[in-house]
């Protein structure tokens, strides 16, 4: 005869922000709660909701991540055009914490748009960082910001991020390794307990353009999760590594990105590191 396992004790469906902050169950007993708006399964460990499923159409593919993503990273890209965009699939709920992360030509200044709050910045020969959040109202198509200033090719990307539910801007970092073929992402200075980190690394710019060369990431453990965006014609790889798990739970390693050639020109990474509560 089989020996039985734990006891259901909890059994709850909901929305995301209707599910219970922790469970007062035994020990030896299991909580499980279904999110209706995010579809995505969690398991109460004892101390702490564990996802143990991706989420569907509206919610996140990256288990284990401290908070869901309702949709993206969406992303967007150009060589000459003056203005910085990118469109949401769907529109965004109201409530929901939208953050846009753009790299461009140095050589121009970039805008904020109207009702989103720049976060930080790094420039350098590496290009220019912008990241920007904002709280969504429930009619955002998408982020467009407007390049002056500056002479030849724009060249920018960006990724666009719509969180579920509400956010706070945490901790930030950033760091450019010059001609260096590998960096490791820039570590953060006491993100706050429970915080989602998340790293970003690409090529560095010659003269106002690309190389042509691609970014591999080296991550230290199996707590990251990575996505990549190709620009057309093979100059670049974008790569977002999303930390799984909640900071101080487990060792935060800082993955590494290496420079792939695709040519024989010299290159190098530029990175940022941040934190969201």
């Amino acid at each position: 005869m089989s020996n039985s396992g734990r006891l259901l004790d909890y059994l709850g469906s909901g929305t995301h922000a209707s599910r219970p902050s922790s469970l007062s169950i035994a020990a030896d007993a299991c909580g499980i709660y279904y999110e209706t708006d995010t579809t995505n399964t969690f398991i109460w460990t004892g101390s702490a909701w564990s996802q143990v499923n991706g989420g569907g159409g509206g919610g996140s593919s990256t288990p284990g991540f401290p908070f869901p993503i309702r949709q993206g990273p969406t992303w967007g890209q150009s060589f000459t055009a003056t203005t910085i965009a990118a469109t949401f699939g769907v529109t965004p709920t109201s409530g929901d914490f939208l953050l846009a992360i753009t790299l461009s030509n140095p050589a121009y200044s970039v805008g904020t748009p109207s009702g989103w709050t720049l976060w930080f910045s790094a420039s350098g020969t590496s290009g220019q960082w912008n990241v920007y959040y904002k709280s969504s109202n429930g009619t955002e198509s998408g982020f467009s910001a407007a390049m002056s200033g500056g002479s030849g090719n724009t060249n920018w990307v960006i990724q666009l991020v719509n969180f579920l539910g509400a956010r706070t801007p945490d901790k930030h970092a950033s760091a450019s390794g010059g001609s260096a073929l590998s960096m490791q992402a820039p570590a953060l200075t006491s993100p706050t307990s429970g915080a989602g980190v998340v790293a970003v690394a690409f090529p560095t710019w010659n003269n106002g353009n690309l190389y042509p060369s691609k970014l591999i990431p080296l991550s230290p453990d199996a707590n990251w999760v990575e996505t990549t965006y190709d620009i057309p014609g093979g100059y670049g790889t974008f790569i977002a590594g999303y930390w799984m798990g909640k900071v101080g739970s487990q060792a935060l390693g800082y993955p590494t990105f290496t420079v792939y050639l695709g040519t024989t020109s010299p290159t190098g990474i530029c990175s940022i590191s941040f934190s969201l509560t």
